[in-house]
């Protein structure tokens, strides 16, 4: 009951952390304080992550990461999208 416990805080928690970064960067349509070798860190951490929970049977492993993965990517987007093309590896 306790590991059920502590993933779903885990899971709650990691999703909720990056949903104020998406909201913000939207909201100001600027990313250049964003480091996209972080993002694309990130990417490849979920989606591991990922392989990981389905490769184990591990659902919310496997479920918080796929969301973490589209929020991944829609940073990605935003910081292609609303960074000048001179600093966006910065």
């Amino acid at each position: 009951m306790i590991l059920l416990v502590i993933s779903i805080v885990a899971s709650a928690t990691s999703i909720l952390s990056l949903i104020p970064q998406i909201y913000r960067t939207y909201q100001l349509k600027s990313a250049s304080d964003l480091s996209l070798l972080m993002l694309i860190n990130f990417l490849v951490c979920s989606l591991s992550w990922v392989a990981y929970g389905a490769l184990t049977g591990m659902v919310f492993i496997w479920v918080t990461n796929v969301i973490m993965t589209f929020f991944s990517i829609v940073l990605i987007v935003f910081k292609i999208r609303y960074t000048p093309k001179v600093s966006r590896c910065r």
